[in-house]
C-alpha cells in the first residue's frame, strides 16, 4: 500500500509539472544571441576606454614633447649665442694681433720691393694716407664680425644675427637665412629678450628668440616656431601610434580572455536554467573553466532539484490535508509554478491558464484571501501566503457550503426587505432610513452628505374629492419619479403619509445639490401635471448637509424637515436649503 502511493504521488508530481516549451529549441539560439550582445557591450567598452585613453595620452604626450622641444631649443640657443661670444671675443683679439702683424709684413714687404727697384723706378714707392687706410680696411672687412657672422652656415629655421646695441640695425645674418629682420620695436624687443627668452615675429612669423649683448653688438639667436610644431607632431604621432598598437594588443587580450573564461561559463549557465525554466528537467551543467563557476554550477544543480520536486511534496500536502484541497506554489525568480494533483480540475482551467492566474495573483498583490466564481460554476476560497519571491496558494472547494449560504441569505434578504420597505410605495421606511443613516455616521471619521424632506402640498384635497386610491395612485407616481431622479446608492424612503425623504451618502455641492432638487420640482409638474392644475399639487423641499455638528440622525432630520416647513411657508411649490 506504501509503495502504491509513492508510486501515484510521483506520477501527480510529474503530471502537476510544466509542460516544456514547444518554442524551447530556439532557447540556445536566444541565449547565444544574449551572450553575444553582451560581448559586443563589452568590446564597445572597452574600444571607448581604448579611444579616450589614447585621446588623452596622445595629447598629455604633445604638450610633454612639445614643451621639451622648446626647452631643448632654448638651451641650443643659448649655447649657441654663448659660443658666438666667445668666438667673437677670441676673434677680436686675434684680429687686433694679425692686424699688427699685417701692418708690420706689409710694411717690410714694401720697403724690400723699394730697395730692389729703387733705381729702375722714376716714381715715389712711399703709400699715402689713404691708400694706407683702403689697404686697412679691405683687411678689417675681411676679419670682422659681420664676416664671420655671415659665413656661418645654418639651418633654413635657424638664424643666427648680429644687431647694433646702440641703433638696432642689422650688422650680419647667418648666410642660409634672408638678410633682414623686419620688426617692430626691434632695438627695444631685441634688450627685452637678453633676460627672458621667448616667442617674437621676425618677417612675419614667429620665432623663439634667445640675445645677448658683446660689446657694440646684440648677438642672437632665432628658432622658428613652425618647425617645433612640426616636430613635436611627428614625435607624438608616433608615440600615439605606439600607444595606440599597445592599448589595441592588451584590449584585445582582455575581451578574449573575458570571452573564453567568464562569457563562455555565463552562456553554458544560462542556457540551463532557461531549458530548466522551459521545462527540460534534463539539465546537466559541464566543468567549467574556474573554480568559482563550478562552485555555481553545483549550487544550481541542487537548486534544481529541490525545485524539480516540489509538485510531489505540494501532492504529499494534499492527501494528508484531505477532500476539496488543492495547493500550488509560484516562484517569481524562477517564473515556475507547481501544482497539486486536482488543481486543474478543481479550476477548470489548463496549466497555462492556471499558472497565469498564480503568476498574477503575485504581480497583482493580491488580499491573503479571496473567493472566486470559476466558469464552470464552482466557488473556490483561495488563502494565500507570500514568502519573498514565493507564492504558496491553498484552494478551498466551497461550491456546496456557498450555495446554501446563498439561499440562506436570499430567504433573509427577502424578510429583512419585508419589514425595511413601505408595502404602498415600495421605497425604504422611516426605520430603516434612520439606520442607514446612523450605520453612515459611525463608520466614517468625517461624514458628508445630505438629508432631504419633502411634502406634498394639497395631497389631502386628492383624498378628499377623488378617493384614497386615487391618492395611492399619485403617491405610487411620486415614488417612481425618486427613483428615476436620484442614484441607486442613495436612499429613498417614505416617511409616512405624503412625506418622504432621501438621503444622499458623500461631499455634494451646494450648487449640484439645488439644480438637482429645482429639476426635481419641475419634473414632479409635468410627472403629475393634472393634478398640480386641478386641485394645485406641489412639493414643497427641504435639505441639510451632513457634517460633524449635526452627525446625529434626529438632529439631522429635524434641520431638514425646519427647512422644508420653510420652503412651505414661503408659497410652496419651492425649495429651501438649510
Amino acid at each position: 500500500m506504501q509503495k502504491h502511493f509513492k508510486k501515484n504521488a510521483r506520477s501527480r508530481g510529474r503530471r502537476a509539472q510544466r509542460r516544456p516549451d514547444p518554442a524551447g529549441k530556439n532557447k540556445k539560439n536566444v541565449s547565444y544571441d544574449g551572450m553575444k550582445k553582451l560581448c559586443e557591450k563589452i568590446l564597445t567598452i572597452l574600444i571607448s576606454i581604448f579611444v579616450v585613453s589614447s585621446l588623452l595620452l596622445s595629447a598629455v604626450l604633445y604638450s610633454a614633447i612639445y614643451y621639451m622641444e622648446i626647452h631643448t631649443e632654448e638651451l641650443a640657443a643659448r649655447d649657441a649665442v654663448d659660443q658666438l661670444v666667445d668666438v667673437i671675443l677670441q676673434l677680436e683679439e686675434a684680429n687686433q694681433k694679425a692686424k699688427e702683424l699685417f701692418v708690420e709684413d706689409y710694411l717690410n714687404r714694401m720697403s724690400f720691393i723699394s730697395y730692389l727697384v729703387e733705381d729702375c723706378l722714376e716714381a715715389d714707392l712711399a703709400i699715402s694716407d689713404a691708400q694706407w687706410a683702403e689697404i686697412l680696411e679691405r683687411y678689417q672687412n675681411m676679419t670682422n664680425v659681420v664676416s664671420y657672422i655671415r659665413n656661418i652656415p645654418t639651418q633654413l629655421s635657424r638664424i643666427l644675427f648680429a644687431v647694433d646695441a646702440q641703433t638696432g640695425e642689422v650688422i650680419g645674418v647667418s648666410r642660409n637665412n634672408v638678410q633682414t629682420m623686419e620688426m617692430e620695436n626691434r632695438l627695444e624687443r631685441l634688450r627685452d629678450r637678453m633676460d627672458t627668452p621667448g616667442v617674437e615675429w621676425i618677417n612675419g612669423q614667429e620665432y623663439l628668440v634667445v640675445v645677448e649683448e658683446c660689446g657694440p653688438y646684440l648677438l642672437g639667436f632665432a628658432s622658428e616656431m613652425g618647425e617645433l610644431q612640426n616636430r613635436s607632431v611627428q614625435y607624438a604621432l608616433f608615440g600615439m601610434i605606439s600607444i595606440v598598437i599597445v592599448l589595441l594588443i592588451v584590449t584585445m587580450i582582455v575581451y578574449y580572455s573575458i570571452k573564453r573564461y567568464i562569457l563562455r561559463d555565463l552562456t553554458m549557465i544560462t542556457e540551463g536554467i532557461e531549458r530548466f525554466v522551459s521545462g527540460d528537467r534534463q539539465v546537466e551543467f559541464p566543468q567549467a573553466y574556474s573554480q568559482e563557476m563550478n562552485v555555481l554550477c553545483r549550487n544550481l544543480r541542487l537548486l534544481i532539484e529541490t525545485v524539480d520536486n516540489s509538485s510531489s511534496r505540494l501532492t504529499l500536502l494534499v492527501e494528508q490535508l484531505g477532500m476539496k484541497v488543492e495547493v500550488y506554489e509560484y516562484n517569481s525568480e524562477l517564473d515556475q509554478c507547481y501544482f497539486s494533483r486536482n488543481a486543474f480540475e478543481m479550476l477548470g482551467v489548463s496549466e497555462a491558464e492556471a499558472a497565469a492566474m498564480a503568476k498574477e495573483a503575485y504581480e497583482a498583490g493580491c488580499e491573503p484571501e479571496s473567493v472566486k466564481h470559476l466558469r464552470s460554476g464552482r466557488v473556490v476560497r483561495v488563502h494565500r501566503v507570500r514568502n519573498g519571491a514565493t507564492l504558496f496558494g491553498f484552494l478551498y472547494d466551497i461550491t456546496e457550503e456557498y450555495e446554501k449560504e446563498h439561499q440562506l441569505r436570499t430567504q433573509l434578504q427577502h424578510a429583512q426587505g419585508e419589514s425595511q420597505r413601505d408595502s404602498l410605495t415600495g421605497l425604504y421606511n422611516r426605520k430603516y432610513l434612520e439606520d442607514a443613516v446612523t450605520d453612515y455616521v459611525n463608520k466614517h471619521r468625517d461624514p458628508k452628505g445630505v438629508l432631504i424632506s419633502i411634502d406634498m402640498d394639497n395631497f389631502k384635497k386628492i383624498n378628499d374629492t377623488e378617493g384614497h386610491l386615487e391618492g395611492d395612485r399619485v403617491l405610487l407616481q411620486f415614488a417612481r419619479l425618486l427613483e428615476s431622479s436620484f442614484r441607486a446608492c442613495d436612499v429613498k424612503a417614505r416617511m409616512g403619509g405624503d412625506e418622504f425623504a432621501v438621503f444622499l451618502p458623500g461631499e455634494v455641492s451646494e450648487q449640484a445639490l439645488r439644480q438637482k432638487l429645482e429639476r426635481l420640482i419641475r419634473d414632479c409638474r409635468i410627472c403629475l401635471a393634472e393634478k398640480y392644475e386641478t386641485h394645485g399639487l406641489s412639493i414643497s423641499v427641504g435639505a441639510v448637509f451632513l457634517d460633524r455638528e449635526n452627525a446625529d440622525y434626529k438632529m439631522l432630520y429635524q434641520l431638514s424637515d425646519a427647512a422644508m416647513y420653510t420652503a412651505k411657508n414661503n408659497g410652496k411649490d419651492s425649495l429651501q436649503i438649510g
